[in-house]
């Protein structure tokens, strides 16, 4: 099953087929979002440089604290199943985003950042941050 953002869709093609939702489709209340974490999720921990505060806005949040580190930061707490969803953002975010926990996010990050920076050639003018 596929979900689509209705305000992403540039034109609808109405067929003379009926639709035929595969039999696990069910319907979900979406009110507070697509993604709605379990509460039994594992917690990651990021800290934001101010151009990244705009993740507390739009992934749902457990918690969300201002920090002096990075200057007008945020320190927020997600909830995921997929470590490799929050290593892409991370990743996404450039440097705008460290990883506190779990360390084995953290390990991954750098170990990609190493990863990407060896593909071009070039070798870390300072150390790989994994967080704190």
């Amino acid at each position: 099953m596929r979900l689509f953002r209705l305000d992403r869709v540039d034109d609808v093609v109405v067929l003379d087929e009926p639709a035929a939702p595969p039999p696990q489709a069910h319907e979900r209340d979406v009110h507070n979002g697509v993604y709605q974490p379990d509460p039994r999720s594992p917690e990651v921990r990021l800290r934001l440089s101010r151009s990244a505060r705009w993740v507390a806005d739009y992934y749902p949040v457990d918690s969300v604290a201002a920090v002096d580190d990075p200057p007008g930061g945020l320190a927020v707490t997600v909830r995921t199943e997929d470590l490799a969803w929050a290593r892409r953002l991370v990743a996404s975010l450039g440097g705008d985003a460290l990883v506190d926990e779990p360390a084995e996010l953290a390990r991954q990050v750098a170990a990609a950042a190493r990863g990407a920076l060896a593909r071009y050639g070039v070798e870390p003018t300072r150390p790989v941050r994994s967080g704190s």
